[in-house]
C-alpha cells in the first residue's frame, strides 16, 4: 500500500510539474511581436515587416501590431498604408506609452503628407511626463526651425535638452541649435557643437519605446562636421559658404540673409548676390528671384555665375530660349572651361540631342584638370548609363576611367558596377559593387547592384540578403522599390 501511494504521489507530481511546464513554455503571442520588435530595432524593416503582417491575420491581433505596421509604413513611405493602420490601431483602444509611439510617428507622417493631419497637434497629444516627450520636441525643433519659426525652434530644442534625452537624440539637438545659432552667433555654434560631444558621456537610463522611435531622428552628424570647418573661416568667406550650407539644407531664409549680408564689394559680393537671387527663386518667390538675376546680368554682364544660374532657372520654367541665350554668352566668356561644355552636354541631354551631348561631356573631359578627370569622367559615364546609348562600348571605360581616378568615389565604383553588369560581366559587377560599399557600406544602389550581380552567379542566399539591405538601406526610395521587385521576380522573398 505504502508502494502504491508513492507511485501514486510520484504520477501526481509528474502530471503537476507537466501542466506547469506547459503553463511556462507555453508560445506567448507576444513573443513574436518582441522578435518582430528586434528586427525593427535592428534596422531590418523588411523581415520586420513580413512578421508584423503574419501577426496582423491571426483573430484578434492586438492593436499595438497594427500601430508597427503603420510605422514601417511611414518609414518606407507608403502613405495610405500608414494611415490605414494607424487608423485600426487606435481603433483597437491602443494606449499607454504604445499610444504615444504611435503619436510621434504620426507627427512626423503629417510633415511629409499634405493634407492629412497637423504634426503639432498629433505631437501634442504625448503628455509631458511621457518617456518621449524628448524625442517629440527634437522633432518639432527640426520642423520649425525648416518652416522659418526660429525662435520658437530653439525653444522646441532647449525643452528637449532638459528631458532625459538618448545620446544621439541629445547630440542632434545640439547640431540643430548650432545650425541655428551659427547665422547670427558663431561662437555660440561652436559651443553647441562642442556640448553635442560632451553629451556622448552622459549618462541615460533607456526606456523600452526608445529603440522603436530612433528611425526618426535625422542623421545630422555629417552636416555638423561640415559646420564645424566652415566656422573656422573668416569673414565674407564664412558668411558665403554658412549660406551655401542653408541652401543645400533648404533653409532658405537664414541661406538668403547669409548671402545678403556678404560685403558687396568683396571678391564673394557677386557671387553671393546671385546665389541671393537663386535662394529667393527656390523659396517660391519665382518673380522676384528671376527678377534680381536678370537684374544682375544686366549691370554685371560679364558674371558668369549669374548667368549659369539664370539660365538653370530659365529651364525650371520651361524658358528654353533664355536658358540658352544664357549658356552661349557663359561659352563666349569661358568657350574652354570644362563647367561650360558640362553644362552644355546637359542641355542637349535634355533636348535628346544625344550627338552633341557625348561631344560636349567629352569636351569636358579632355579640358578638365588632372585631379577633376575622375569626376567629369563619371559625368560621362553617367550620361551612357542613363541614356542606354553605347554602354558597352563608351560607357564601360568612361565608368573604369571614374573609377580608377584618386581619390576614390563611391558613385564611381557604383557605376562601374552598374556598367559591368549591363555589359554581361556579373564578376567585374560583383567586384565594384564590393569596392563600392567599401567606401560607403550602406549605399543602397550598390547593395543592391550587388545582389543582382550575386543572383546572376547563382548564389541566391546572398542576393537575398544584399537586396534585402538595400530595401532597408534607404526604405523610402526608389532602391526599396527595386530591390523589392527584383526579389520578387526572382522568387526569392
Amino acid at each position: 500500500m505504502r508502494f502504491a501511494r508513492a507511485l501514486l504521489t510520484l504520477a501526481l507530481i509528474c502530471i503537476v510539474l507537466a501542466f506547469a511546464a506547459q503553463l511556462t513554455f507555453r508560445p506567448d503571442p507576444l513573443d513574436r511581436l518582441r522578435s518582430a520588435d528586434v528586427l525593427f530595432q535592428a534596422g531590418h524593416y523588411y523581415e520586420a515587416r513580413a512578421a508584423y503582417n503574419l501577426l496582423a491575420t491571426a483573430d484578434h491581433a492586438p492593436a499595438v501590431v497594427f500601430a508597427r505596421l503603420g510605422m514601417l509604413a511611414t518609414l518606407r513611405g507608403e502613405t495610405a498604408l500608414a494611415i490605414s493602420s494607424f487608423a485600426t490601431a487606435l481603433g483597437h483602444g491602443i494606449a499607454g506609452d504604445e499610444y504615444e509611439l504611435t503619436r510621434l510617428y504620426q507627427g512626423v507622417l503629417a510633415t511629409r503628407t499634405a493634407g492629412y493631419s497637423d504634426a503639432h497637434t498629433l505631437w501634442a497629444q504625448i503628455p509631458t511626463n511621457s518617456a518621449l516627450i524628448g524625442q517629440r520636441h527634437v522633432l518639432e525643433g527640426e520642423r520649425l526651425l525648416r518652416l522659418g519659426d526660429y525662435s520658437a525652434a530653439e525653444l522646441a530644442l532647449r525643452a528637449a535638452l532638459g528631458s532625459d534625452l538618448p545620446v544621439a537624440w541629445c547630440a542632434a539637438a545640439h547640431h540643430w541649435l548650432a545650425i541655428l545659432r551659427a547665422s547670427s552667433d558663431p561662437a555660440s555654434a561652436r559651443a553647441e557643437l562642442v556640448s553635442a560631444t560632451i553629451s556622448i558621456k552622459l549618462p541615460h537610463a533607456p526606456h523600452r519605446v526608445e529603440g522603436l522611435a530612433d528611425p526618426l531622428l535625422s542623421n545630422t552628424d555629417d552636416l555638423a562636421e561640415q559646420l564645424g570647418v566652415l566656422l573656422q573661416s573668416e569673414g565674407n568667406t564664412r558668411t558665403q559658404l554658412l549660406g551655401q550650407l542653408y541652401l543645400d539644407q533648404g533653409l532658405y531664409p537664414l541661406a538668403e540673409a547669409q548671402f545678403v549680408a556678404v560685403d558687396p564689394a568683396s571678391p564673394q559680393g557677386l557671387p553671393a548676390a546671385a546665389y541671393a537671387a537663386y535662394t529667393r527663386w527656390m523659396s517660391d518667390d519665382r518673380a522676384g528671384g528671376l527678377q534680381q538675376l536678370r537684374t544682375l546680368v544686366e549691370h554685371y554682364p560679364t558674371e558668369p555665375r549669374a548667368r549659369a544660374l539664370l539660365a538653370l532657372v530659365a529651364l525650371g520654367t520651361d524658358d528654353l530660349q533664355t536658358a540658352r541665350e544664357q549658356l552661349e554668352a557663359v561659352r563666349r566668356m569661358a568657350p574652354n572651361d570644362p563647367a561650360t561644355y558640362l553644362a552644355w552636354g546637359q542641355w542637349h541631354a535634355a533636348q535628346r540631342d544625344y550627338l552633341a551631348a557625348v561631344q560636349d561631356y567629352r569636351h569636358a573631359l579632355d579640358h578638365a584638370a588632372p585631379d577633376d578627370q575622375g569626376v567629369y569622367a563619371l559625368y560621362l559615364a553617367r550620361f551612357y548609363l542613363d541614356s542606354t546609348i553605347e554602354t558597352c562600348e563608351q560607357g564601360l571605360p568612361a565608368a573604369q576611367l571614374a573609377a580608377q581616378s584618386q581619390p576614390p568615389r563611391a558613385a564611381a565604383w557604383v557605376a562601374f558596377a552598374q556598367a559591368r553588369l549591363a555589359c554581361g560581366d556579373s564578376n567585374g559587377a560583383r567586384s565594384a559593387a564590393q569596392r563600392a560599399l567599401e567606401l560607403e557600406p550602406q549605399r543602397p544602389e550598390a547593395l543592391y547592384l550587388l545582389g543582382k550581380s550575386l543572383a546572376n552567379l547563382g548564389d541566391r542566399k546572398a542576393a537575398r540578403q544584399m537586396l534585402i539591405a538595400a530595401a532597408d538601406a534607404q526604405p523610402a526610395s526608389q532602391w526599396r522599390i527595386r530591390a523589392e521587385t527584383e526579389l520578387q521576380s526572382l522568387d526569392l522573398n
